[in-house]
């Protein structure tokens, strides 16, 4: 398992990436998702959480990208979707 592509579990130990698997909010295991296909699945995520409620600078620590880019991600046609 290759747990640097999930941002939710990156630094964690095996017992606290058990816990958060079992309770992920993605609606696909992002350790499932070739590489070249993140970048279209993540924006849907980020979107989805920042509905949840979680700020930009948490969403780019999950994610592991800058806060323009979350930024971006919440964009359409320069216009803010959230």
């Amino acid at each position: 398992m290759d747990a640097t592509k999930c941002p939710l579990i990156k630094g964690k130990t095996q017992e606290e990436e058990i816990q958060i698997c079992l309770n992920c909010p993605f609606p696909q295991c992002l350790l499932e998702i070739p590489e070249s296909h993140l970048k279209y699945t993540r924006d849907p995520q980020i979107r989805e959480l920042a509905r949840q409620g979680e700020t930009t600078a948490e969403l780019a620590s999950i994610f592991n990208v800058s806060e323009r880019t979350i930024q971006r991600c919440n964009t359409i046609y320069g216009e803010k979707i959230l």
